[in-house]
């Protein structure tokens, strides 16, 4: 074996301080031809980061041209469903990387939509990683393949609430449309919610009073019927 090629076999070898191999940093670091020059020296494609447990393919998601990327470190076998320590796989980091791209073939390589692990905290799914970063484009994909709609737990909140949040009332909106539950127990009081939005978000206080899930539509409506009665008088 000559210097050039053994240098390359140690290469993939070692981590750095952080726990990373090369190829996972060729991967962040998006160097197609170092990734290839490691594949070829034979590194694993699913060799893990000693910290986060993160994969090569995940690093490379996350990025904003993930998809030739992607489709280098699939066409060479890299797991599309494995998660990281905290629970979220490839696909959550391209939603967070917005490469629609990039995350359509990891659905097709047979990415879960609704998570890499059945118990990972609902905020590192694919599906709350579009709603938090404003991604509609994404949302729609994930929708398309059955994403799951009415997430949430007692610390998170719910889904549709993290929507709310994000003051979105366009992703609002296709939340509702494709089923998600408003009334859930939550932590955000979205009635209260509705009437401060009133001043700082017409469109989304709009999309709840439309819902009946805020306290202006139910004292308008009150008033009203007050004065009907009135009227009859």
């Amino acid at each position: 074996m000559n210097d050039e090629a053994e240098g390359a076999v140690k290469a993939v070898i070692p981590q750095d301080a952080k726990g990373r191999t090369p190829l996972s940093i060729a991967a962040r670091e998006g160097d197609a031809a170092r990734i290839r020059q490691l594949l070829d020296a034979g590194a694993a494609v699913d060799a893990r980061s000693a910290s986060m447990n993160i994969t090569p393919l995940m690093g490379a998601a996350n990025r904003t041209n993930a998809a030739p990327l992607v489709r280098l470190l699939l066409d060479a076998g890299a797991d599309p469903t494995a998660a990281a320590r905290n629970g979220a796989g490839a696909l959550a980091r391209a939603v967070l990387g917005g490469d629609v791209e990039a995350a359509q073939m990891l659905l097709e390589a047979g990415a879960n939509p609704r998570g890499a692990v059945t118990k990972a905290p609902p905020n590192t799914t694919p599906i709350w990683v579009a709603v938090a970063f404003k991604r509609p484009e994404m949302l729609d994909l994930l929708l398309a393949h059955g994403a799951e709609v009415n997430l949430g737990d007692s610390f998170t909140g719910t889904l549709f609430e993290e929507a709310v949040r994000s003051g979105n009332a366009v992703i609002a909106r296709k939340l509702l449309e494709a089923g998600a539950n408003p009334s859930r127990p939550g932590l955000m009081n979205l009635p209260l919610q509705a009437v401060a939005l009133r001043f700082v978000n017409p469109p989304m206080a709009q999309l709840l009073e439309e819902y009946h899930l805020s306290l202006a539509r139910a004292d308008d409506e009150g008033t009203a019927g007050e004065a009907g009665e009135t009227d009859r008088l």
